[in-house]
């Protein structure tokens, strides 16, 4: 028989202890679904799972909520555990491979425009850290922090996913439109949300949370906002801005990095309408080790990271 930390290796894996993790210290099934970025019924269902496995229940089912049985208050000690040990023998592992501990980093697009230099600053310090930043949209980069794949992330600050997310802010840009000469709102020096009533817009996509942010303002003006074009890329929302196809949003140090001839960022108006990058991490559980260390230093050397 063999034992992992006194709990009997089954076919337990990490993504359910993380779900039983989530259950019990939010006692909700709601609450820990949207923090696990997965739907109700399938986290219901993992809980399910694993109480099959270990042959007892781990919780009672309540009007409102979930409450810890007996087993699993044992449980959660030995998953606390469990979940140490395993990312200890995940760290163990990669320095046995490259002589290196690989510490992953999901960051929002646009994230390594600012902090590219200070991580590798970091990484010349701590040459038996290696980072592994993976690009991606504002959510997906979420899901990466929410479900324990990464211990922390450079993420686009959200309210949405504050309940999960505790952010420690870096830096912050604000949101410019990209207009072309010639355009009726070439010659403003602000822009409101209802001039941007009729405009077809370039901006970044649904999973972004600027594109969002700018829905509800304008839905809120009385109007919905003519989104031409959706991208992850903001090299495109240049272009079309370039060609006169359409006017584009982007962050302002992204407008005053790559200037256009004929083009004119004019800011918005709300002041509230900015890109705002964080270091984030699931609330519960703060960033320790490399995580830890990387996350010191970016907060010491933030000063490097402002864009205005």
């Amino acid at each position: 028989m063999e034992f992992i930390n006194g709990m009997e290796r089954g076919t337990m894996d990490s993504r359910q202890i993380g779900n039983f993790l989530a259950v019990y210290e939010a006692q909700s099934m709601r609450i820990a679904a949207r923090q696990r970025y997965i739907s109700e019924q399938g986290l219901s269902k993992s809980i399910k799972s694993l109480e099959d496995e270990m042959g007892v229940p781990l919780f009672t089912r309540t009007r409102t909520g979930v409450v810890p049985t007996a087993a699993g208050q044992c449980f959660y000690e030995y998953a606390v555990k469990a979940k140490e040990s395993l990312s200890q023998l995940k760290a163990n592992l990669e320095v046995l491979a490259d002589g290196r501990r690989e510490l992953r980093l999901p960051c929002s697009y646009g994230a390594l425009h600012c902090a590219y230099r200070t991580i590798q600053a970091f990484e010349e310090e701590h040459p038996e850290i290696g980072i592994r930043w993976i690009e991606l949209d504002d959510r997906r980069a979420e899901r990466m922090v929410t479900s324990g794949e990464a211990p922390l992330g450079l993420l686009v600050r959200s309210p949405e996913a504050e309940h999960a997310i505790e952010y420690v802010p870096l830096c912050s840009s604000m949101q410019s439109l990209l207009v072309f000469e010639g355009h009726p709102l070439y010659q403003k020096d602000a822009i409101e949300y209802r001039d941007l009533e009729g405009v077809p817009l370039a901006l970044e996509g649904s999973d972004f949370h600027v594109n969002r942010s700018l829905m509800e303002s304008c839905l809120e003006a009385g109007f919905v906002p003519d989104i031409e074009a959706e991208t992850s890329d903001m090299t495109l929302c240049l272009r079309l801005a370039a060609v006169h196809e359409c006017c584009s949003i982007v962050p302002s140090f992204i407008a005053e990095e790559w200037p256009l001839p004929g083009v004119r960022a004019i800011p918005f108006a709300d002041g509230g309408y900015r890109w705002e990058l964080s270091l984030g991490w699931l609330r519960e559980h703060r960033p320790r080790g490399d995580a830890e260390l990387l996350a010191t230093y970016l907060v010491d050397h933030r000063d490097d990271l402002k864009v205005g």
